[in-house]
């Protein structure tokens, strides 16, 4: 530790030479006691000096009291800090201050403080096994060493974002690259499994990862790469994938780095007709170059060959072997580097892995004889736990002699509830630190979004708290709020928030929860037979989508616009990934509790409800409820129809069928309850004048009858009434539905089918021919969130997006709109009827064509009415100039139902001219007392509070999500989602065959899904993805069945969770 606060304090090492003795660097410290310090530079010296206390009070741990100890090692602490202040004051990019020292002392006070608590006994079993897996720690070493080089964090959120820029703003990914990163990662999987054991590199290894992310970001000097971190998450995946047996893992994982170390001493892959001669004498390199380049090079080859060698010898063969193995492709492939420009062929790298080996034999005969030499000491259950038992008692020693045994007490009983074996506690640590480590992190990430919500944060804090404690009281009450939270909660036009929502702390405070409160079992994490096979395959096509969507680059000069930024490749697979992380609690409460399927019915019954709710307001506010000759068609609460698509529809088809839950206990408030429901859910549904809608409902709601009557009859009970009340339902939707074709705006709907088909046609063969040729993209497919992007590279029919992105103009941020098709950014203000509101803003139109129009109308997503407008045009290229304009505020916001309902006001910009481009400043609206109504005008928090819209749809997205899964994942996509679907779908008959009637709900909701999938792109919209991969893991859970689990030790249960009752996939709900 003292070596790494010399190191960490001086580095660089640029001392000046001294002109004085040590008065002039004392001086400094001294006239530095009373300077405030800074909160990181605070933080960081008590992180670097906490180690060191807690360590030098464990090594003093015979010396004296506990305050000894810690007076000794805080004296120690500031003697160290004080040495290395005066030596900074000679240091050319150090300053000296007391400040430094004063948290030093802090930092080495509470690591001795922590140390202590610990007890002077202290020992650690993971170290000790650590430093007896030496070969894997030199080897991880030595790529660390050469990995986070120079080693010095700092604090600057300047350098954390240049480190993450290449993998957020400018991301790319060639499969070499790919290949080179998962390779590497892969051995390094190995070698942590090889020094905490498989069970604990299920927790170790993903740590592992994330401390070097991490560690790259606040290095400084060093940065990200898109290949690194693809890399690593595809190594995570295969690590869980790959359920092979251990020796054929290890010699897959050695013939693929073996590839990659050939690939890398062979890369650019171009040969010299001309050979070069070979170097014969060894490490003749290294002694020309520089020895901070020397260094760094010697560790990663020692890494490389020494890996080499390891991952051949844990495959089966012997050290001496795979030593020669691995010194002969150096050595040919040396050779061939002589062909190879700007590489120097040496002997050195066969001479450095022939070294290698030998320092593994010598380690290891070294390690064997440290074992033979001294017995291992083995405590009883008892002391391990509780304890050294009285001396009273006798004890059975360890025999030596014999194959060593755990010692137990003669005199304590086998059925004492109150021992848990060393290993058993051993086994149990790891789970208990990956659930609370899983929990601190969700419940954080929880915290922090209520913290910097746009709007009133303390509200959802609040929130979030109160549906904490409920959760904990009621581990299953998630079952039926998230499936409600995710549809109805959606205040992004209020937010401006397109990568987060507000369901998603939800989610989060689920995860957190429940890790703790009712934790899933390792076999809830694992699904068997086609259902696993499904959906292992959904997950590789997803991550593929995922890493060619961050390869494509995006526009150049980057964007704001989240649908033409590579990060949307990230916002696609939310819904897919949020419903991953929540299967293992899915498949817990459908293990435990017969009716965790009817808490999600509810739950999506009153997802159903609010959503309805929310689209009969926005009728009363707009058009009235009684009015059907207007076109107006409604979006609720799915702001995702911002540029378009049928999601409202499809979402009110899919959960219809849970309507149906009712009928488990059908008494009169809850009949009364579904038929309330069904008759607002279907208004919905008539008024977005979705084709498509209507007929998924009434496939959802013909299937869900059919399938509830038939679950009941296999069920051998009365099935009369429920198959009455079912059959009702489905009459009520049917009737609506019906009705609804009969009025004017779907009359003339119905009377375009033949041209608007015509149309859809055109968007899918053209969306399809904007696909690159090639077999790998035809497997593969271009990426999430690669449409957009393509559309706008290659503008077909002239057509493409509008891109925007806030710039910098020294400490001056503005917004830069390059005008397509017209894009209007809005956001919503609060407008007092019959005030008038004064509008200033600053603009540059950098090409003389660009112009700004800004509108404020009563909207609340697609359609505006009452509106003011007003145009400005810049009359000087390149020159900031400003505009102002008066809003006559009568009319906006004046009619207002039942009191408080009224017309959602939105401020909005565009640029009217195409293929132009105009920069606006700050922005601002002034009512009569002189307060700026808007908030982030001058675009300081990014895009926060600015919401997009645009009429154009055809240019997002392909109509069809068979063809949208084709062209971002390939053949991969769409065959993983048709089986997926398919799968889940099976699940659901099978239950309903086993007298399961929410099944018929389950299978009723993936068809009305895949029906309106066929005119619609649904997957885009993360919260309808969530919940569409919520129902399907459903599916997929009740084709599986658990098997029981093995019984446990009355003690063992009785610490760990009461008994819980197993019910079958298929079981009565």
């Amino acid at each position: 530790m003292i070596a790494v606060i010399v190191y960490g304090s001086l580095y660089p090492f640029t001392f000046r030479q001294p002109t004085a003795g040590l008065g002039a660097a004392a001086r400094a410290l001294l006239n530095s006691w009373a300077d405030k310090p800074g909160r990181g530079d605070f933080i960081a010296n008590v992180a670097l000096y906490t180690p060191f206390g807690f360590f030098a009070v464990l090594a003093v741990s015979g010396a004296g009291s506990a305050a000894k100890r810690v007076l000794m090692v805080v004296v120690a602490g500031a003697i160290l800090s004080t040495c290395m202040e005066l030596a900074q004051y000679y240091d050319v990019s150090r300053q000296t201050t007391a400040t430094d020292l004063y948290s030093n002392v802090v930092g080495t006070l509470l690591g001795a403080i922590g140390g202590s608590l610990t007890g002077g006994s202290f020992r650690w079993s993971l170290l000790r096994e650590v430093a007896s897996k030496r070969v894997p720690v030199l080897l991880l070493s030595a790529w660390a060493g050469y990995r986070l080089f120079p080693y010095v964090p700092t604090i600057d959120l300047h350098k954390y974002w240049n480190a993450l820029k290449p993998v957020v703003l400018h991301p790319s990914l060639t499969g070499y690259d790919l290949f080179r990163y998962t390779a590497t990662w892969l051995a390094i999987g190995m070698l942590v499994e090889a020094i905490g054991g498989q069970k604990r590199a299920r927790l170790m290894f993903p740590l592992f990862v994330g401390a070097v992310i991490v560690a790259k970001v606040l290095i400084v000097d060093t940065m990200l790469t898109m290949a690194e971190v693809a890399g690593a998450g595809l190594a995570l995946c295969a690590s869980r994938i790959l359920v092979v047996g251990p020796r054929l893992r290890v010699t897959l994982i050695a013939l693929l780095f073996c590839g990659y170390v050939i690939a890398g001493r062979l890369e650019p892959f171009e040969f010299l007709a001309p050979g070069r001669a070979f170097g014969w004498i060894p490490f003749l390199g290294f002694m020309s170059g520089s020895v901070e380049i020397d260094v760094l090079s010697f560790l990663e080859k020692f890494f490389l060959f020494g890996s080499s060698i390891w991952l051949l010898t844990r495959a089966g063969l012997r050290l001496r072997s795979s030593t020669f193995v691995v010194a002969a492709i150096l050595f040919i492939t040396g050779q061939a580097q002589t062909f190879l420009p700007n590489r120097t062929a040496e002997i050195t790298d066969a001479a450095m892995a022939l070294l290698i080996g030998a320092v593994f034999a010598l380690i290891e005969d070294e390690t064997r004889r440290n074992m033979a030499s001294v017995p291992e000491r083995r405590r009883s259950p008892q002391a391990a736990v509780l304890g050294p038992a009285p001396t009273s008692r006798p004890i059975v020693q360890t025999r030596t002699t014999a194959p060593v045994r755990i010692a137990v007490d003669e005199h304590t009983p086998r059925g004492s509830g109150g021992l848990i074996s060393v290993e058993t506690s051993r086994i149990d640590r790891a789970p208990t630190l990956a659930r609370l480590v899983v929990a601190a992190v969700c419940l954080a990430s929880a915290l922090a979004i209520a913290a910097s919500y746009p709007l009133a944060g303390w509200v959802l804090g609040v929130a979030l708290g109160l549906y904490a404690l409920a959760l904990w009281r009621w581990p299953a009450l998630w079952l039926a709020i998230i499936p409600a939270a995710l549809p109805a909660l959606d205040l992004t036009p209020w937010t401006g928030w397109m990568y987060l929502g507000e369901s998603d702390p939800f989610v989060l405070v689920t995860i957190g929860v429940l890790v703790l409160r009712a934790p899933p079992r390792r076999a809830d994490f694992v699904i068997e037979g086609f259902p696993g096979a499904a959906l292992a395959l959904a997950l590789v096509s997803c991550l593929l989508s995922i890493a060619l969507g961050l390869a494509l680059p995006g526009p150049e000069g980057g964007s704001d616009n989240p649908y033409l930024r590579p990060d949307n490749a990230l916002r696609l697979a939310k819904g897919f990934f949020v419903a991953l992380a929540l299967l293992p609690f899915l498949r817990q409460s459908m293990r435990t509790r017969s009716d965790a399927v009817a808490w999600l019915g509810a739950g999506m019954m009153a997802g159903l409800a609010l959503v309805a709710a929310a689209t009969l307001a926005e009728r009363v506010a707009f058009t009235g409820l009684l009015d059907f000759t207007t076109g107006y068609r409604v979006v609720g609460t799915f702001s995702s129809m911002h540029v378009g698509g049928g999601h409202i529809g499809a979402y009110i088809a899919m959960a219809l069928p849970f309507l149906l839950v009712c009928l488990l206990r059908p008494r009169p408030l809850t009949l009364l309850a579904m038929f309330g429901v069904a008759v607002c859910a279907s208004y919905a549904l008539v008024v977005t004048f979705a084709r498509a809608a209507y007929a998924a409902a009434l496939v959802a709601t013909f299937t869900g009858s059919l399938g509830w009557a038939w679950a009941g009859r296999r069920r051998q009970k009365n099935t009369f009434p429920s198959v009455v009340l079912s059959a009702l339902t489905l009459l009520l939707v049917g009737v609506i539905v019906i009705a609804a074709l009969d009025t004017r705006v779907m009359t003339k709907r119905l009377q375009k089918v033949t041209s608007d088909l015509v149309y859809r046609e055109s968007n899918w063969t053209g969306g399809l021919g904007l696909q690159d040729d090639g077999l790998f993209t035809a497997v593969f497919g271009m990426g999430f969130g690669t449409y957009p992007r393509v559309v706008l590279a290659r503008r077909p029919d002239g057509e493409f997006p509008s891109n925007f992105v806030v710039e910098h103009d020294g400490a001056y941020r503005f917004l830069t709109l390059h005008a397509g098709l017209p894009v209007y950014l809005g956001q919503k203000v609060s407008i007092e009827p019959g005030w008038q509101y004064r509008l200033f803003v600053s603009l540059r139109s950098p090409d003389g064509k660009g112009a700004l129009s800004i509108s404020v109308c009563e909207k609340l997503l697609l359609y505006s009415k009452n509106c003011r407008d007003a145009t400005f045009w810049p009359r000087s290229p390149g020159i900031w100039e400003d505009f102002g304009v008066v809003i006559f505020g009568p009319g906006l916001g004046d009619d207002v139902v039942f009191g408080w309902l009224k017309r959602p006001v939105e401020l909005a910009l565009f640029d009217p001219v195409p293929d132009s481009t105009i920069e606006i400043g700050h922005i601002r609206m002034f009512d009569p007392r002189d307060l700026n109504i808007l908030s982030n005008g001058d675009f300081s928090h990014g895009m926060d509070r600015w919401y997009f819209t645009d009429d154009q749809h055809r240019i997002w997205r392909i109509h069809n999500q068979y063809l949208m899964s084709l062209f971002e994942g390939g053949c991969l996509g769409l065959v993983s989602l048709i089986l997926l679907a398919a799968a889940a779908v099976a699940g659901a008959v099978r239950a309903m065959a086993q007298g399961n009637r929410m099944a018929a709900a389950v299978a009723a909701s993936l068809l009305a899904f895949l029906c309106s999938s066929v005119f619609d792109y649904l997957l885009e919209a993360p919260r309808l993805s969530t919940l569409f991969y919520l129902v399907a893991f459903t599916g997929l859970t009740m084709m599986t069945r658990y098997r029981p689990a093995s019984p446990m030790s009355a003690g063992h249960a009785a610490a760990r969770q009461p008994p819980q009752k197993e019910y079958p996939s298929g079981g009565i709900p």
